[in-house]
């Protein structure tokens, strides 16, 4: 009797010791199928179902997967919202925070996270953060946006002029590149600097009315991103309204 004790005793401890190693194997089968399910999903571009994905992944192991708070801020800020609706930033807010707890220095998701609150017209966090990024990175990208905002958020052309001015007249900017985004397209490019610059003083100059300079400035950055799908669309939103007036 006491062998047979022994003989279950022996086995109990063999079951508890193995547990947590079957526990952990199925964690990290249940991580792969997830993995796979997500990168199967992102190749469909079936953005609502690899998100639904990434969140499982952040479950069974955020710390882990912190990268997967990359692309849920990215996928709701870009795709997972209706074009023409006012949408709720809420939720691309809260996994680049998220995201930006586990590592503070996330250029990426600081990125987000401003424009997110650019959108929420919070012009000075966002102004800050961006400042920031453009001191910390030298792209020339958060330059164009904080000439942006001075524009179109503060209306403080004589500022943005100065400022876009700066950005044109110097040598270093013909290498270098601007990251734009189109919310309601959907659509990101890159471009060289000098016609995002360019392209960003012909709007100032059309909220002031001053439409033959804009588009002499829109067809300038065409010259140089003949691609440039920001100002080809601009240049026929002024011959629509060309021909309208007719």
């Amino acid at each position: 009797m006491k062998l047979r004790n022994l003989y279950y005793a022996f086995l109990t401890l063999i079951v508890v010791l193995l547990l947590p190693t079957a526990c952990q194997s199925n964690k990290k089968k249940s991580g792969s199928v997830s993995n796979k399910s997500y990168q199967m999903a992102r190749e469909a571009q079936d953005y609502q179902s690899a998100a639904t994905f990434l969140v499982e992944m952040a479950k069974e192991d955020s710390a882990a997967n912190t990268w997967v708070y990359d692309s849920l801020a990215f996928y709701h800020y870009l795709y997972l919202f209706t074009p023409g609706v006012v949408r709720n930033t809420h939720t691309a807010k809260y996994f680049a925070q998220k995201g930006l707890e586990a590592n503070p220095g996330n250029d990426f998701l600081a990125e987000i996270k401003a424009k997110l609150e650019l959108e929420e017209q919070n012009i000075n966090l966002a102004e800050s953060t961006f400042q920031g990024l453009w001191k910390k990175t030298n792209d020339h990208t958060y330059w164009w946006i904080l000439a942006f905002i001075q524009a179109h958020a503060k209306q403080n052309y004589k500022s943005a002029d100065s400022m876009i001015e700066m950005a044109l007249s110097e040598p270093a900017t013909d290498n270098k590149t601007v990251r734009l985004e189109h919310i309601q397209e959907r659509i990101r490019e890159t471009v060289p600097a000098k016609a995002a610059f360019l392209y960003l003083k012909s709007t100032t100059l059309m909220v002031q009315n001053k439409v033959m300079e804009s588009a002499n400035l829109l067809n300038e950055a065409l010259k140089i991103a003949p691609n440039f799908y920001a100002a080809k669309r601009s240049i026929y939103d002024l011959q629509q309204a060309s021909q309208q007036r007719k």
